[in-house]
């Protein structure tokens, strides 16, 4: 075998060329396999880091009515769920939370969770040093921290003292109890979580609140528990629950999903047609090499007609040609992992960030197993069909045929086989990428009632312990945001709450001024969002009729509420909003009750599925945004100017001290969110 290896490599030699050629065609190929395949183990394939994974699961709410299917709980419920469940070991509660990190040279942003102590039972994992919060640690009271180890080595210089010391997160100080092991990742898309924190400091005011819905939930079943079972006893609690608290419960139930399916649930289909596209291009590389091969061996006939005339057997032979097919193959699979480490890279930094365990790709034992594969089916299907045909039995006829230079039929029917392979694969692919880019074209056509292609957008988080109250709120946004309108290059700047495509959908229920209540859990819901009173501006959002905010909305004005066109047209006949009262309300069962004159009619705004019809309205309160999500509005889209970004930056960390948050274009996010989302039409 090495014998037929070295003969084949010295052929190859003879002809670098062609070697050269069929190699970067290979290469291409089976490189792009690669690359695929290493997100869809790393996504799909590969099970979540934690023991006995398939026995994790997400539990979410469902509204009935309602056409989104998972929806966030509250706390109260969540409290009921865990406790008397029968089939889950442990649930547990959490919810994404930011802070800034005081007391070291520069103040910077993190990124953590807020959760509840089941969760370290949950996921089964311990610390690497110290310990983890317990049950006696969630209460409102509780100043602790758990670091991962990204943080403690990032932030801390693996500080080998660290458990015990105080950490400065929002001006509060906290207790580091633990850091975790490495590698350990929370199992949620978006932000790296850098620190774990008890949930109910936190929110102290929702712990008993149940129609605040914000958490997320995630449980471990029991062993032998099916999710059948667990997500049967899920809708059983939430029955129980809506006959006991009729006001906040009416129409709502829960449902158990696996928790790696709920994590790779959007990406999934995308994947697998990626993979499927590049194989396409694997399978026309391998026709191309084939057609060269074939060629080369036709010029080669003769030679092969003499060694068989002098003894040699077809199998003999076969196996030589398939030799050089192989190192062609094997040539094409190092060049093609080459390929794929550099595109993975690419894909680390410029590739959507919510896609899930988009950090954990590498190329890594499966990839290279995957790639050995796609180079032994390379060989077999560009290698073996020609070895086949130049070694057929009739010698004579092969000689005559060399004797004359000329190429027999069969190698004429069989370039004939491999061109129109050719051509049909490379038909699929043209409709394939037809699809895609009428998909790209309905996302550049789609209209969401702004114009996210100007606007630049940072998410920055107000301390509690920096801006108590709703004097320092107002203090903070009333020399911010003029100064931020003034930079060169932007037209205007404007805050909200929640921002625009973060994924964060807060909802609030309502009724009309003059109608009659709805019975519980047949409310009238529309997303809600609190901004300042150029937002609309910065965003470009038409304005239907009415105005927007001004100076003029004050505390101890008349409150007022815009909607858009959604709700205006669902709620009122002929859409004629202006001047009508809608009664906001929030609060336990409900209680708090806000009457809201309607200022203006907007265009069709949404600010996360941008093929959404659900029903939004906007108030202007500053005291409540905490999490900014600042859009600038520029009047050029190219690129945002290198030196707008600059001053926008310093002006926003000289504000807040924090020196490390992303600055990004509101128009990737809306792009990523419409892909993920498969709100394609």
């Amino acid at each position: 075998m090495i014998a037929d290896f070295r003969f084949a490599l010295r052929m190859l030699a003879k002809t670098p060329g062609f070697a050269i050629i069929a190699v970067l065609t290979l290469a291409l190929g089976i490189g792009a396999n690669s690359a695929i395949f290493s997100v869809i183990n790393a996504v799909l394939l590969r099970p979540l880091p934690f023991p006995k994974p398939n026995q994790l699961v997400a539990v979410w709410s469902k509204v009935a009515n309602d056409n989104l299917e998972k929806q966030t709980e509250s706390v109260p419920n969540y409290v009921d769920l865990r406790d008397q469940s029968q089939t889950l070991a442990a649930l547990a509660a959490f919810t994404r939370s930011g802070a800034v990190l005081n007391g070291t040279e520069e103040a910077r942003q993190l990124y953590g969770v807020a959760i509840t102590s089941d969760i370290f039972s949950v996921l089964g994992v311990a610390p690497a040093r110290g310990r983890v919060y317990t049950r006696a640690d969630d209460n409102v009271d509780t100043r602790v921290v758990v670091l991962t180890d990204y943080a403690w080595k990032t932030y801390f210089n693996s500080d080998p003292n660290i458990v015990g010391k105080q950490v400065n997160l929002s001006w509060r100080s906290n207790t580091v109890l633990g850091v975790m092991p490495p590698g350990f990742q929370f199992p949620v898309e978006g932000q790296r979580a850098e620190y774990l924190q008890p949930l109910h400091p936190l929110v102290p005011e929702a712990v008993n609140n149940r129609d605040w819905r914000f958490v997320r939930m995630v449980g471990r079943m029991k062993p032998g528990v099916t999710i059948q079972q667990c997500d049967a006893e899920m809708n059983t609690i939430a029955a129980r629950l809506e006959k006991q608290y009729p006001q906040s419960n009416t129409g709502r139930s829960n449902r158990a999903y696996s928790l790696h399916d709920d994590i790779v649930g959007d990406v999934r289909p995308a994947l697998i047609t990626i993979l499927a596209a590049v194989a396409f291009v694997l399978l026309i590389a391998c026709a191309n090499v084939a057609n060269l091969l074939l060629a080369r061996a036709t010029a080669r006939q003769r030679e092969i007609a003499i060694r068989t005339a002098l003894g040699a057997s077809r199998a003999r032979i076969v196996w030589q040609l398939l030799g050089e097919g192989f190192l062609l193959s094997i040539f094409g699979a190092v060049a093609g992992l080459l390929i794929a480490w550099w595109g993975i890279d690419l894909l680390r930094v410029f590739g959507p960030h919510d896609v899930p365990r988009l950090g954990e790709v590498a190329i890594n034992a499966p990839v290279f197993s995957f790639t050995f594969v796609a180079a032994i089916f390379s060989t077999l299907v560009f290698a073996l069909v020609p070895a086949l045909q130049v070694t057929r039995p009739n010698v004579n006829e092969s000689l005559q045929e060399g004797n004359r230079g000329a190429v027999g039929p069969g190698s004429h029917r069989l370039r004939r086989l491999l061109v129109i392979a050719q051509v049909a694969l490379s038909l699929l692919l043209l409709a394939g990428a037809g699809l895609l880019i009428k998909s790209f074209a309905n996302l550049s056509s789609t209209k969401p009632g702004f114009d996210p292609q100007h606007a630049l957008v940072a998410e920055l988080i107000l301390p509690k312990a920096k801006y108590p109250d709703s004097e320092k709120h107002r203090q903070f946004f009333d020399q911010v945001m003029p100064k931020l309108s003034a930079l060169p290059g932007v037209d205007a700047a404007g805050a909200a709450f929640p921002m625009p495509f973060s994924n964060n959908d807060w909802g609030s229920t309502f009724s009309i001024a003059g109608q009659p209540p709805r019975p519980p859990g047949q409310e009238l819901e529309a997303s809600h969002l609190i901004i300042t009173p150029d937002y609309f501006r910065a965003m470009r959002t038409p304005l239907l009729r009415g105005r927007v905010f001004n100076s003029r909305d004050t505390k101890d004005s008349p409150p007022v509420v815009i909607v858009n066109e959604v709700l205006a047209q669902r709620c009122f006949p002929g859409g004629n909003a202006i001047d009508q009262r809608i009664i906001l309300t929030h609060g336990e069962n409900n209680s708090h009750r806000l009457r809201r004159k309607l200022l203006a009619l907007l265009a069709a705004h949404v600010t996360n599925r941008l093929r959404s019809s659900r029903c939004r309205n906007f108030t202007f309160r500053r005291r409540r945004i905490r999490s900014v999500g600042w859009m600038s509005s520029f009047a050029q889209r190219p690129l945002i100017p290198p030196d707008c970004r600059r001053p926008y930056a310093t002006l926003c960390m000289s504000s807040t001290k924090i020196y490390s948050f992303q600055i990004s274009s509101l128009w990737k996010n809306a792009s990523v969110s419409l892909w993920l989302n498969r709100d394609l039409t």
